[in-house]
């Protein structure tokens, strides 16, 4: 029992040796490998990250780019629709002073026909183009044409 368990004993230091022995010749080997794919796994993924920030960045750029276009687009178009505006505002008030001066003739007419009606025997003419007479001299002076805008009293 003694010689088994001694041969045993030896199976087991021969064989640890062994294996021992083993892992010396081939553990550098695959140590140098592991290494190896370790470092090419890393390459890669620095690799890939770069990659993703130059995507991302060449994206960032296009991006503002086409902003920065449609900016000036915008600034473009609101330009040419103040530009629009203002000519309307002029054309607006041609228009306004054009007809002022017909609604002014108007009135002068009305005024000359109201010393010619009065004039008159009849007597139911002068009190209706009279009171026409008073409304056009206070549509006159309270809407008077004005650069700025005032505040009128009624």
């Amino acid at each position: 029992m003694v010689e088994s368990s001694d041969f045993f004993n030896s199976i087991v230091v021969s064989a640890r040796e062994a294996i021992i022995d083993c892992l010396k010749q081939e553990l550098p080997g695959f140590i140098a490998s592991f290494l190896v794919k370790d470092w090419e796994r890393k390459e890669a993924v620095r690799e890939e990250r770069r990659n993703i920030k130059c995507r991302i960045r060449s994206q960032k750029e296009k991006w503002e780019s086409e902003q920065r276009k449609r900016q000036e687009n915008r600034k473009r178009k609101m330009k040419s629709e103040k530009k629009a505006r203002r000519i309307c505002k002029k054309k607006m008030k041609a228009a306004n002073s054009r007809n002022w001066l017909k609604f002014r003739e108007l009135k002068y007419n009305l005024v000359a026909c109201k010393q010619v009606i009065l004039l008159s025997s009849v007597c139911t003419a002068p009190l209706g183009t009279y009171r026409v007479w008073c409304l056009l001299l206070s549509f006159e002076t309270f809407f008077n044409a004005r650069n700025k805008k005032k505040k009128y009293s009624a």
